[in-house]
C-alpha cells in the first residue's frame, strides 16, 4: 500500500522568476487542501502541478489557471479546485492591499511506509 503526501506553499517572485508576480508572497488564511484521488494512487500518478491564482484586494481569490500541469488531469482538477477554496491574506505593497497573481505549487507524490513493520500494521 502507498502513502502520499500533498504539499503546497506559495513561491516568491524570484523563485518563480514570472514578470506579474509581487516580489513577496502572501500568507494563507486557509490553505489548499488537495483530494489525491485513490485512482490516481492506485496508477502510481505524482507531480507538481503549478497553479496561476488572482487575488482581489481583499484577498480572496478571483481565478485559478493551470500554468503548468502535472502530466496527470485528476491531479491537475484537484489541484486547481483546492486553491480555488483556499482563502489568502490580501496582498501589501507599500500598506496598500492590491490585486495579485501568484504561482502556488501543489506536489503529489507518493511515498513507501516508513518500516515493513508499519505495512504490517497499516494493512490489518
Amino acid at each position: 500500500m502507498k502513502y502520499f503526501s500533498a504539499i503546497f506553499f506559495l513561491l516568491s517572485a524570484i523563485t518563480c522568476q514570472a514578470q506579474e508576480m509581487p516580489n513577496q508572497a502572501t500568507n494563507y488564511v486557509v490553505a489548499p487542501n488537495p483530494v489525491y484521488l485513490p485512482v490516481s494512487m492506485k496508477l502510481g500518478e505524482e507531480g507538481l502541478v503549478m497553479v496561476r491564482v488572482l487575488l482581489n484586494v481583499s484577498g480572496e481569490v478571483e481565478g485559478v489557471g493551470l500554468h503548468k500541469t502535472s502530466g496527470f488531469s485528476r491531479l491537475d482538477d484537484s489541484a486547481l479546485a483546492a486553491v480555488a477554496k483556499a482563502k489568502f491574506q490580501p496582498y501589501r505593497a507599500n500598506g496598500a492591499a492590491m490585486r495579485a497573481t501568484f504561482l502556488v505549487p501543489v506536489k503529489f507524490q507518493l511515498e513507501p511506509p516508513a518500516s515493513p513493520a508499519d505495512e504490517v500494521r497499516r494493512s490489518e
